[in-house]
């Protein structure tokens, strides 16, 4: 081939693949939440009582089984060189027996009293807790309540007299409608009663609109609220 005519090679581009997950991946697995069971004290004690009368039957049974075995061998051996024990005869094994049937039948009654006696005792206790709860919200005092708000001294200047309306000797009451916030603030103002002079009640709303309350208070918690403020314009003499 020629160097000087080479005809330059097409180039073809591939895009690599990726390779395969080996695995696929896998769901998250869901969290469980442990919910706690409500406290029923005296569901607890009766179950403790109830498991403590299982463990006193199961332990008279295997007591009794136990001396009913040791007793047999007894009868068995009688005569033998050695074994001076008497056998024991059909009527003090049947009084045996009765007198274990009967403790066994005792057993559980006596658990089935201390199981109500615990349960009677934690209701009793539960019904004098509930009863002072009661009487420790009837005594308590109640919360201080200020159904209105109120300017704060110091915060609440008195509305500058108009210069205008002083030398003309307007004067008049002016009362406004304001709004308080739980924080205090006016939010809104607005004219009640007009004084018959625009000056006199540009003056009052610009005024009270920069008043600081003391808001009012329900059940200890501060809340908006509305109050009336009269603001009345006396001309000097």
């Amino acid at each position: 081939m020629d160097p000087n005519h080479a005809v330059p090679l097409s180039v073809t581009a591939v895009t690599p693949t990726l390779p395969a997950q080996p695995f696929p991946p896998t769901a998250p697995m869901p969290r469980f939440t442990r919910q706690a069971a409500p406290g029923n004290g005296w569901m607890v004690v009766l179950a403790l009582a109830t498991i403590a009368l299982v463990v006193g039957v199961l332990l008279l049974v295997s007591q009794a089984y136990r001396q009913m075995e040791s007793s047999s061998p007894l009868q068995s051996i009688e005569g033998t060189p050695g074994m001076d024990r008497p056998a024991l005869s059909a009527e003090q094994l049947a009084e045996q027996t009765q007198a274990m049937v009967t403790r066994l039948s005792d057993e559980p009654i006596k658990l089935a009293r201390a199981i109500a006696a615990a349960v009677e005792k934690a209701e009793a206790e539960r019904a004098d807790a509930e009863r002072s709860r009661t009487k420790t919200r009837a005594n308590a005092k109640p919360l201080a309540t200020n159904a209105k708000p109120r300017p704060l001294p110091g915060f609440s200047p008195k509305p500058p007299y108009p210069l205008e309306a002083q030398r003309h000797r307007e004067g008049g009451l002016v009362k406004l409608k304001v709004q308080v916030s739980a924080d205090g603030r006016a939010l809104r103002v607005d004219l009640l009663k007009r004084s018959g002079h625009r000056d006199l009640d540009r003056a009052a709303v610009n005024t009270v609109r920069t008043w600081r309350f003391a808001p009012a208070v329900r059940n200890g918690k501060a809340i908006a609220a509305v109050v009336i403020v009269p603001v009345e314009f006396k001309p000097r003499d």
